[in-house]
């Protein structure tokens, strides 16, 4: 083979690999800025980097939404579909982002507002934006999209057709891992942009000494910030507000929830500067400082990140006509900011304090539970009428006040109080004798108790799967009548939970 021969099979194997590594890098696209279309695996791109694959999701389908949250990680605790429920006709997207400041939030929103329909903004911050501004170390996972940044489109996608393979075989490999588990790289859910939080919010959180003990590093404090990026952070929401005015776009500001020993980072003197700088440039609902929420673990995933399920409680004081807590959700203006700032500082506590205030956050609550009441002594094991009085005077005596599940709830979740000595009293089943006889006594010694009826038996005294007697149970009428009188609570024991686990 001669030299020029040699040469051009250089260049066109040059050319055939550079085509081949465009290709692969198309088709895999580990970012999904080329909409992901062959593979369609949204939530590792998000994964990977949620500032470029939400926009190139949101290319592809920013016809479903019209409002956006914009803010960095904390913020995929608000709920697009509760959100939705409290703005009529709205449909969000959560574009939270990892990090993330004021400059990104700027470009993000401006580029949303000149290429979809948006109606409503929610710009979320978490309180780290404090100590940085436009940072200029970004990694090819914290960067913002081109798109956002310039219109030089063959600058944007020339990035990614050349991207290193290492990227495209990782997503390979996470495909095939997703085949096995479900699970895997499920981190986002991409028709929300939110994280998928599935498992952790149904895990059992038990009293906070057992919460700690299991999540060790909620003990740990963290590294002081400054704010040496606050003016340029409140110059830039001022830009964001008019620029929203000026387009029309509804605009609601948030401070996010914060662990007390992430508040603790933050100087003094920088909060309430930041404050009163966000103050003179729009009112907003301030969920952050130390309260009831901030100083109990069980409240967020880890130090930096509340619970979805306190996302919601925010969302309900926000919008709805009642504040589920008295010490979680300000509304701060210029009028007001002072008198906040002050109140909000003055709860900083020590060490000493927090756990002189842990038992008061910590119930032990017994529960005793019953089936059947009976009038005579059988067999069965149930307690009989008279028997069942005893218990309740006996309860009384001894300083229990009954209470409802509901009411636990009320108390992990919201903080709401229980009374000294709180007891559960339980009936399984859904027995006729619940109404006849236990109900008459509850009322007798005005006390509270639940009873978990089985769906199928209800109202019934023959079973016509098995053509055989049952003792009765009570109608759903009969039911009602029990729960108007605020004694009895009604909890499902299942629709056939004991026929499936016979059978």
């Amino acid at each position: 083979m001669n030299g020029l021969k040699w040469f051009k099979w250089v260049v066109i194997s040059c050319i055939l690999a550079c085509l081949s590594l465009f290709a692969f890098n198309m088709v895999i696209d580990p970012f999904g800025v080329f909409g992901d279309r062959f593979i369609n695996f949204y939530a590792y791109n998000m994964n990977n980097n949620p500032r470029v694959a939400k926009i190139a999701y949101l290319d592809r389908h920013f016809e479903k939404y019209d409002s956006y949250v914009v803010g960095g990680s904390k913020s995929s605790s608000l709920s697009p579909d509760l959100l939705n429920q409290y703005y009529e006709g709205a449909s969000f997207y959560n574009m939270m982002m990892y990090g993330g400041d004021f400059y990104d939030y700027q470009k993000t929103i401006h580029y949303l507002v000149e290429n979809y329909k948006v109606k409503n903004i929610i710009l979320h911050m978490s309180m780290q934006e404090i100590d940085h501004y436009n940072q200029q170390n970004k990694t090819i996972n914290t960067e913002l999209s081109e798109k956002v940044l310039s219109d030089n489109r063959i600058k944007y996608y020339s990035k990614y057709l050349t991207l290193n393979l290492e990227h495209a075989f990782k997503k390979v490999q996470g495909l095939i891992q997703r085949k096995f588990d479900p699970m895997a790289y499920a981190t986002f859910i991409p028709e929300k942009g939110v994280y998928n939080k599935s498992v952790r919010d149904i895990e059992s959180l038990g009293n906070l000494d057992d919460f700690i003990a299991k999540y060790p590093e909620f003990n740990d404090p963290l590294w002081h910030l400054y704010g040496v990026a606050i003016d340029d952070n409140v110059t830039a929401l001022q830009r964001i507000k008019d620029y929203l005015e000026q387009h029309g776009v509804s605009f609601t500001f948030i401070a996010a929830p914060t662990y007390h020993k992430e508040m603790d980072r933050y100087q003094t003197d920088d909060i309430y500067k930041l404050w009163r700088g966000i103050a003179r440039v729009t009112d907003f609902w301030d969920f952050t400082g130390y309260n009831s929420i901030s100083y109990d673990a069980r409240n967020f995933y880890d130090r930096m990140h509340y619970r979805n399920s306190v996302g919601n409680l925010m969302i309900e004081t926000m919008f709805s006509s009642k504040q589920p807590l008295t010490d979680f959700g300000h509304f701060t203006t210029s009028e007001n900011v002072e008198s906040r700032l002050d109140d909000m500082m003055s709860k900083r506590k020590t060490a000493e304090a927090i756990s002189a205030e842990k038992d008061m956050r910590t119930k032990r609550v017994p529960i005793v539970m019953y089936h059947d009441i009976k009038l005579e002594q059988d067999d069965s094991g149930n307690r009989t009428v008279k028997q069942f009085e005893s218990d309740l005077k006996a309860y009384k005596d001894a300083g229990f006040n009954t209470i409802h599940y509901e009411d636990l709830i009320n108390f992990v979740y919201k903080g709401v109080s229980l009374p000294e000595n709180p007891l559960i009293i339980t009936f399984d089943d859904g027995y006729l004798s619940n109404y006849e006889y236990a109900f008459t006594l509850l009322k007798k010694y005005e006390m509270k108790a639940v009873i978990s009826i089985i769906g199928w038996s209800v109202g019934l005294d023959y079973d016509p799967i098995r053509q055989r007697a049952i003792n009765p149970h009570f109608t759903y009428a009969q039911a009602k009548e029990m729960i108007d009188s605020g004694l009895l609570e009604i909890q499902s024991h299942s629709f056939d939970m004991h026929d499936a686990l016979t059978d």
